[in-house]
């Protein structure tokens, strides 16, 4: 995935003055947009920041309102959402609830 085309989608999509809202418990929600419009991405959790993103970790790219980030320069290690499910479907099945319902 070009990672030029994923910015360019977050840029004409959402505007500046939208980003806060993205920020303040939608995360979940923008992460699902564009894992909708780049199939090659799945959506991740951020644990200790309560974060979620869109992530292609064989890239090396996870992605949220601020744009493309890497492996090394997010706080934790990020968790695809799919690999929670299948650990800890307590866990999963309370971030649904509290995120996306």
């Amino acid at each position: 995935m070009d990672k030029s085309e994923v910015l360019d989608f977050i840029k004409r999509r959402f505007s500046i003055y939208e980003t806060d809202s993205w920020r303040t418990g939608n995360c979940y929600w923008f992460a699902d947009i564009l894992c909708d419009r780049f199939p090659g991405l799945e959506i991740y959790y951020l644990p200790a920041q309560g974060h979620f993103m869109a992530g292609d970790p064989i890239a090396n790219q996870y992605w949220d309102i601020d744009g493309l980030h890497t492996y090394e320069s997010l706080p934790e290690r990020p968790i695809s959402l799919h690999e929670i499910q299948t650990k800890d479907l307590t866990w999963f099945m309370r971030l649904l609830r509290d995120c996306k319902m």
